[in-house]
C-alpha cells in the first residue's frame, strides 16, 4: 500500500503520486486511486490447506454461495455510507472493474473463487479507494468483501465466469445504482434501503443469472463425449473407446462441463432461499457504526 499525507481538509492522498506530465487531478486513474492496476492487491487473513481433497462437498458451494450474498451486503452497506457521507453523488457513473483485491493466491487446481462477482466503481474510484482518500483504515476495511476467496477446484472459477456473464455484473451494477440514488447525502444511512438492495435487488438477480448460466452451460458439450445417438449400433463401443482414449485436464472446464452444471443448478436453489444476518436492519446499523469510527473527525462533515 502506498504511503499517505492527510491534508488539513483531513482528505488523504498519496505522498509520492505517480509519474506524469503535468499536473493531474487526485483522482485521476494512475495517481495512487484510479481503476487501472497493474495487479491484485494481497491482503492475507487465511491460508490454503495443506491436504487438498478431490472434487468438493455441497457444503463448499454453500459456503461459497452464501457467502456471494453475505459480503453483497457488506458491500451495500458500504456504498450507503459513501453516499450518505457526500462522497459519492447521485448520479456519479457507475461500472465495475476486474478484481483488485484477494485475500490470497490459490493453487493450480485450486486457484481460489472471489465470492463478490465484481469491483464496483462509483464515479473515478472503486469503493476502497474512495474511502481511503478519508480514511486508510476505512478504506481497508472496504476492501475485505471484495477480496474475499473460497478455496474451490477450477471449475468453480468457470461457474463463476458463467454466473458474472449471465447477469451477476449487471445485477450489482443495479444495485449499486439504486442505492446511490435512493439514499440522500447528508443523511443518516438508511438501513430499510440497504436490506431492499440486497433482498430485492441482489437475491433475486444472482438467481436468475445463475440459470441463465445453467442453460448456458447446457448448450457447451464436453469435446471428450463422441455426439452420437443411443440408439446408434455402436454406441457402448464408441463410448468405450473414447473413454480409453480420453485425456483429462483440469486446465481446460468443458472437459468437466457435468460438473459445472450441477454447481450451477444448486446455486439457484442456494442463493434465491437464503438472506444473510448482517442484511438484517440492526446489523446494518452496527456496521455502519462501526464505519463512522474509522472516520476522522475532520472529514465529518462531508
Amino acid at each position: 500500500m502506498p504511503d499517505y499525507t492527510q491534508k488539513p481538509s483531513g482528505l488523504f492522498v498519496p505522498k509520492h503520486p505517480s509519474a506524469g506530465s503535468g499536473p493531474r487531478p487526485q483522482n485521476a486513474p494512475g495517481v495512487g486511486f484510479g481503476n487501472q492496476r497493474t495487479g491484485r492487491e494481497m491482503l492475507g487473513g487465511v491460508v490454503n490447506p495443506q491436504w487438498v481433497r478431490p472434487g468438493y462437498e455441497h457444503r463448499d458451494l454453500l459456503t461459497h454461495i452464501h457467502g456471494r450474498i453475505i459480503a453483497a451486503a457488506e458491500v451495500m452497506t458500504g456504498v450507503a455510507f459513501l453516499r450518505s457521507s457526500g462522497w459519492v453523488r447521485e448520479n456519479d457513473l457507475v461500472s465495475t472493474a476486474k478484481a483488485a483485491y484477494q485475500d490470497l493466491t490459490g493453487l493450480t487446481t485450486h486457484p481460489r473463487a472471489h465470492r463478490f462477482p465484481c469491483n464496483p466503481v462509483i464515479g473515478a474510484n472503486d469503493i476502497p479507494q474512495t474511502a481511503m482518500m478519508r480514511s486508510v483504515t476505512l478504506g481497508s476495511r472496504l476492501k475485505l468483501p471484495l477480496a474475499v476467496t473460497d478455496f474451490l477446484p477450477r471449475v468453480f472459477n468457470y461457474a463463476d465466469q458463467l454466473f458474472e456473464e449471465g447477469g451477476g455484473i449487471h445485477t450489482v451494477e443495479n444495485a449499486v445504482r439504486f442505492a446511490i440514488g435512493e439514499q440522500p447525502g447528508g443523511r443518516d444511512v438508511n438501513p430499510n434501503l440497504v436490506r431492499h438492495s440486497v433482498t430485492h435487488i441482489l437475491i433475486p438477480g444472482f438467481a436468475q443469472a445463475y440459470d441463465r448460466a445453467y442453460w448456458t452451460s447446457r448448450s457447451r458439450n464436453n469435446p471428450l463425449v463422441p455426439d452420437v445417438n443411443i440408439t446408434d449400433p455402436n454406441f457402448f463401443q464408441t463410448m468405450t473407446d473414447a473413454s480409453l482414449a480420453a485425456e483429462y485436464s483440469d486446465r481446460r472446464p468443458l472437459l468437466d462441463i457435468e460438473t459445472v452444471q450441477d454447481i450451477l443448478s444448486m446455486s439457484v436453489r442456494a442463493s434465491s432461499s437464503f438472506v444473510p444476518a448482517n442484511a438484517g436492519a440492526a446489523e446494518i446499523q452496527q456496521e455502519v457504526q462501526a464505519m463512522q469510527s474509522l472516520v476522522p473527525s475532520a472529514s465529518g462533515g462531508l
